[in-house]
């Protein structure tokens, strides 16, 4: 899996001076130490745009919503963007396409949170978020996504006894 992975850094990369370790661990596939990002024709980041309440262990604050990956959003749903991955959150959460403002949208952008790759757990508290179709905290593994001509299909590959997803969407 090593070798097929496009990893994102994330603030607790950095916790190492430079982030140290995921460049040594990622090696090329992490890009440029220097720079910090590396891009290719598939989209990921770290923040993400939509998602459901969650509190950090030892936390005493929700967050609920990042508006400062919208105008991204925008540009990305503009130029025919199907799906975005990101992490942040240390918990999984599945949404449908949607616009820049939340709203469904058949042309819009899906957008997976995969975070749920070794740091503590968030855990959910309140309502999800609008148009969330799956929110699972306390599991950690792993999303594969298999490309194919106009589409693609994704499956949530967890650690022994923890809950699976999986589906198919098109390609615009």
């Amino acid at each position: 899996m090593k070798s097929r992975t496009r990893p994102a850094p994330g603030n607790h990369e950095y916790v190492t001076k430079g982030a140290a370790g995921y460049y040594h661990y990622f090696g090329a596939a992490a890009g440029d130490p220097g720079k910090g990002f590396y891009s290719f024709i598939l989209s990921a980041w770290h923040h993400p745009r939509f998602f459901s309440p969650a509190i950090e262990p030892g936390a005493s604050h929700l967050e609920t919503s990042d508006t400062r990956m919208s105008a991204i959003w925008g540009d990305l749903q503009s130029a025919g963007a199907d799906l975005v991955l990101s992490g942040h959150r240390h918990v999984y959460e599945r949404f449908p396409r949607q616009d820049s403002s939340g709203r469904l949208d058949p042309t819009g952008v899906r957008q997976f949170i995969v975070g749920t790759g070794g740091a503590l757990h968030e855990t959910f508290k309140g309502k999800p978020a609008p148009h969330s179709q799956v929110c699972k905290d306390q599991t950690f593994g792993g999303l594969t996504l298999t490309l194919h001509p106009g589409g693609y299909d994704w499956r949530f590959i967890p650690t022994a006894g923890g809950f699976t997803d999986s589906g198919s969407d098109t390609c615009g």
